[in-house]
């Protein structure tokens, strides 16, 4: 860097930091609780074989707090705060794994805890654990209609990029929609105690929309926070609404050369689609293919799922997977841990209420 340059992370704070000190202040303020629960029954035939209540089958339960207040000229302070729901047990947090490192406990608002400033023409700036560009990037590829954890997230978390849903210590900026054109940006830096490269992670994400078409790309890298190496992995996704039909695909790949823990080096591409039949009733299937590099061997998993809205906020659904797996073990259903090298039936009817 020359000398008198500005890092240009340190000129985004900046700018949002002295906007919001000169706007001028006013006592709007809002809050907001809201959650979504979602319980089904779970039956299983193959390699594993069971029966029972699984939550999160469709979407994970969580409950949330978000607010703003508002400082006047198109700038506010927000905030979330969210936690997941086990709603078989009551329990509640997930492990706040973040990039490589693993936690081995749970933290109570895992899937988001930050604060920030947005302004209407500059975009949103926010500190603390917050989702990844590039996973806001994965979301256009899904067209289950009850959500993305059984298929899309059951092969991403095969993947090993459950780590990288929500990350620790983030400094994540969202830009302004620009004819159609946005983008994401997000830095954590090192944690590791020594060396200052080890933990640092950081990534990026653009979004294009234009009459029901969305385009995003992604990618992410993570520093090994123990040790030397990283991983990589890069997202492409297409997805296109028309009418009461929509379709999606899309394409991730990791590279994980120095074999760091809970990664897996694959490729995964998928294309689905979904129709409403009815006003309340909609179908949806997608298709998985995910190649684990180390063993050339392919995992593949159909989804069909249906989903009836009984209101707004209520709906019920069904969901069936075919799941042959090679040496990635790719959830049948959400929540039930997959078996390597086996083929599996599921099917689940469920509910799921938001609020």
């Amino acid at each position: 860097m020359r000398q008198g340059e500005i890092p240009m992370k340190s000129y985004l704070i900046g700018v949002f930091v002295l906007s919001s000190l000169a706007c001028s202040v006013s006592a709007q303020t809002t809050a907001q609780v809201y959650g979504r629960l979602d319980a089904s029954v779970v039956g299983l035939n193959g390699a594993q074989s069971q029966i029972g209540m699984v939550e999160g089958v469709g979407a994970t339960s969580n409950v949330g707090f978000r607010g703003n207040e508002d400082l006047g000229g198109g700038r506010s302070v927000i905030y979330n705060l969210e936690i997941k729901i086990e709603l078989a047990t009551g329990g509640g947090g997930a492990a706040t794994n973040s990039g490589t490192y693993r936690s081995t406990s749970n933290g109570i608002f895992s899937r988001n805890a930050y604060a920030g400033l947005k302004d209407k023409n500059l975009g949103t700036l926010t500190l603390g654990r917050n989702y990844t560009s590039a996973v806001r990037a994965v979301y256009n590829m899904n067209a289950i209609p009850v959500g993305i954890n059984t298929g899309l997230a059951g092969n991403i978390a095969a993947q090993g990029i459950g780590n990288d849903f929500w990350n620790n210590n983030q400094i994540k900026y969202d830009s302004p929609e620009f004819g159609g054109l946005s983008f994401m940006a997000n830095y954590a830096p090192s944690e590791g105690g020594g060396a200052s490269s080890r933990g640092t992670n950081y990534g990026g994400s653009a979004t294009y929309r234009s009459s029901g078409l969305v385009l995003t790309a992604g990618h992410q890298k993570d520093n090994n926070h123990i040790g030397p190496g990283s991983i990589n992995w890069s997202v492409l996704t297409a997805s296109y609404a028309i009418g009461d039909v929509k379709v999606a695909g899309g394409y991730v790949r990791v590279k994980n050369p120095s074999k760091i823990a809970g990664w897996t080096d694959s490729k995964m591409w998928t294309v689905g689609a979904a129709y409403k039949i009815t006003p309340p009733l909609t179908l949806g299937a997608q298709y998985f293919n995910n190649k684990e590099s180390n063993t050339g061997t392919t995992s593949k998993q159909l989804v069909i799922n249906a989903r009836y809205a009984l209101s707004k906020r209520t709906g019920l659904y069904a969901m069936a997977t075919r799941t042959e797996n090679g040496a990635m073990p790719v959830m049948a259903m959400y929540n039930v841990p997959g078996t390597a090298n086996g083929k599996t039936t599921a099917m689940a009817v469920g509910i799921q209420h938001f609020f």
